[in-house]
């Protein structure tokens, strides 16, 4: 296997022969930038000269390969853009809609962003404190994992379409994502166990909560919480007696942790643990991000019209130069 450019990935060529038309809200919008970064070209189409002039939409999509929208369902159908009508102009069109609800059953009108499809989703219930109240995810998580799901689903719906010269409606709903998120619960449930809740810093694997958020000297570090007698708690253990000569007694006892970590900066944190071979690491910022060393060396950021961005959806290197 040979190196290749940090930027080079043919990802960027893979949809290069498709036509995107994108007529989305910002909440749905990474949906046409996902395409977009596997080499689709997409054009953008306001919602505003779209109701003035629908025939603008008619004259595209007799030219493109798909479409995406988050109209409300049945709203384009008023303006005689269904799926129906726009199929009959092009027969192979491929148009994903991304709802709260999805284009049937009775909350299919229902409006709603982030914070209703997250609530009716589950994934709200279990997001917060122990004993407070629930806490809606940063950004739109929901939403995001259907814009993801929708540029599968365009490309599946791309793969059939190369057999039978047909395209589909690929129906996206954000409130399926967040009960797919939200699948342990759920399952749960159904099987009449325990219904995990919310756990604020801490996780439930199945075991009971496990704390995994830790204050540090200047940053934040992910560790997860060992049981008492397993090795993972001996290693933490040995490690605060070997540095402050006094063994936590009981053993992994929670706020002696706290305090043993606390008084470590990041850097010194993650030399010492790995040394140790200790699952600890940091818990990254945006800014952290933004300047991670590996996704720079996979050429993962890329420039846009605003300064830097997230770049590809997939990355993907020719067989012939692996």
């Amino acid at each position: 296997m040979t190196d290749q450019p940090a930027s080079h990935s043919v990802a960027q060529d893979l949809l290069s022969h498709l036509h995107v038309i994108d007529v989305s809200t910002p909440i749905a919008r990474d949906c046409a930038r996902f395409l977009a970064s596997l080499g689709a070209r997409v054009t953008r189409l306001e919602r505003e000269a779209l109701s003035a002039d629908p025939d603008s939409l008619r004259d595209q999509v007799a030219k493109a390969d798909i479409l995406v929208e988050s109209f409300m369902p049945g709203d384009m159908a008023a303006m005689g853009l269904g799926y129906e009508a726009l199929s009959q102009v092009n027969p192979g069109l491929i148009q994903v809609s991304i709802t709260p609800f999805g284009q049937s059953g009775p909350y299919a009108r229902y409006k709603g962003g982030e914070l209703v499809a997250a609530a009716l989703a589950g994934t709200l219930y279990q997001m917060g404190e122990k004993d407070g109240s629930p806490v809606r995810e940063p950004g739109d998580a929901n939403f995001f994992h259907a814009c993801g799901a929708g540029a599968a689903g365009a490309m599946l719906a791309e793969f059939a379409r190369r057999k039978t010269g047909r395209g589909q409606l690929v129906d996206i709903a954000a409130q399926e994502m967040g009960a797919g998120r939200a699948t342990v619960a759920l399952v749960k449930h159904m099987l009449g166990d325990t219904v995990p809740g919310r756990n604020g810093q801490a996780i439930d694997m199945g075991n009971g909560p496990s704390r995994v958020l830790w204050p540090l000297k200047d940053a934040l570090a992910f560790y997860m919480e060992g049981k008492p007698g397993t090795p993972p708690a001996e290693q933490m253990d040995d490690w605060i007696e070997e540095e402050t000569g006094k063994r936590p007694a009981p053993s992994h006892d929670m706020d002696t942790v706290a305090a043993f970590l606390a008084s470590m900066t990041e850097e010194e944190a993650i030399a010492k643990t790995r040394a140790r071979k200790i699952r600890l690491m940091s818990v990254s910022s945006p800014q952290d991000v933004a300047e991670d060393v590996q996704l720079a060396a996979r050429g993962f950021f890329t420039q846009g019209e605003s300064g830097k961005q997230p770049g590809y959806f997939i990355k993907a290197i020719a067989r012939d130069e692996a």
